[in-house]
């Protein structure tokens, strides 16, 4: 991102776009560019391979050590599992070179959970000599994050220049589920996380309307073929979508994550939002998203990947 042209635009590098069960390689994950700082979103498995292959696509030259913090929706390991992979790039790589522990940034109880239930497990014992006898000690979340809790009830956190907002979804998880608004600037982009649709006309907020209020990008996921599966299908988010935005705004601020493999083949059967593509590189300002286009390389990789 040009210095002139950081002033009022993020830059959204998507790492992965699929869940489990698809050919694709990578869960659903990206990083918010914003000024000279880079948000991780539910980091995906082999994140730097993720990160890697979205250089190739789109030309960009991301990195893992420009990344200062991340963000994780909730702990299903489909979008918490790259946090092993962040925590040990950053402790055991870039501490040796001086660097602070990374942010974590989330509600205080799906940060729990994620150390309890995701990173612990590996993260929780390291070597505190390997010579002579290998000494294990005893590691917890304040050595490789700096924690920062967000609220929940919808008004904006602060994170240095970025302001982030959170409603809890409908989703069988520990720790819940969390959709997020991210603004930067007046610049906004909202991400669902997973979330079923409030069906029952109960007090439970709706996370569509809680994205579609001031967001210039919103990244929706879809999936399942009913609400009780605890996502959102397709069918279900195009009927609902007409109570919060226009046509003309469903189509050019929607965009879907999460998705079957099958509408990369058949995009038009996901008319009127947009597919995020794998792998490439967005830029949003207030009222428009652009997506770059990709390399000639990258064109042939997504070709080699997408084939059958």
């Amino acid at each position: 991102m040009d210095s002139e042209d950081a002033e009022d635009k993020m830059n959204v590098y998507v790492l992965g776009v699929s869940s489990f069960c698809s050919g694709l390689p990578f869960f659903p994950s990206f990083v918010l560019q914003y000024g000279a700082d880079y948000l991780l979103v539910d980091p995906t498995a082999n994140l730097s391979s993720a990160i890697r292959l979205c250089n190739k696509v789109s030309g960009s030259r991301l990195s893992m050590a420009d990344i200062d913090a991340c963000f994780i929706s909730h702990i299903h390991s489909d979008h918490s599992s790259g946090a092993i992979d962040f925590a040990i790039s950053k402790y055991y790589k870039e501490a040796k070179r001086g660097n602070r522990r990374p942010q974590f940034l989330g509600p205080a109880e799906v940060v729990d959970a994620c150390w309890d239930l995701v990173l612990k497990g590996t993260l929780g014992v390291t070597f505190g000599s390997a010579v002579p006898d290998y000494q294990e000690i005893g590691l917890g979340f304040d050595s490789f994050f700096r924690r920062v809790e967000l609220g929940v009830d919808g008004s904006p956190t602060r994170v240095g220049g970025l302001e982030v907002m959170l409603r809890k979804g409908i989703h069988a998880v520990k720790g819940g589920s969390y959709a997020s608004k991210f603004r930067w600037n007046g610049v906004t982009v909202g991400y669902s996380g997973d979330t079923a649709p409030n069906m029952n006309g109960n007090d439970v907020p709706d996370v569509l309307e809680f994205l579609a209020d001031d967001c210039d990008m919103i990244i929706y996921e879809v999936g399942g073929s009913h609400p009780v599966e605890g996502h959102t299908p397709l069918a279900i988010l195009r009927s609902r979508i007409a109570d919060y935005l226009s046509a003309d705004d469903a189509a050019r601020k929607v965009f879907l994550i999460h998705y079957p493999d099958s509408f990369l083949n058949e995009p038009l059967q996901v008319i009127p939002f947009q597919l995020i593509q794998p792998w490439h590189c967005y830029t949003v300002s207030r009222g428009r998203v652009e997506v770059g286009e990709p390399t000639p390389k990258g064109r042939n990789l997504l070709k080699a990947i997408m084939s059958d």
